[in-house]
């Protein structure tokens, strides 16, 4: 009887996406002028 060698199955390894942060704009806060 001949012994049947298994095949070792390789795993794959998932790469992991960046995120990229968005950069928040600051508004101008206008003074009022007092007649």
């Amino acid at each position: 009887k001949k012994k049947k060698k298994k095949k070792k199955k390789k795993k794959k390894k998932k790469k992991k996406k960046k995120k990229k942060k968005k950069k928040k704009k600051k508004k101008k806060k206008k003074k009022k002028k007092k007649k």
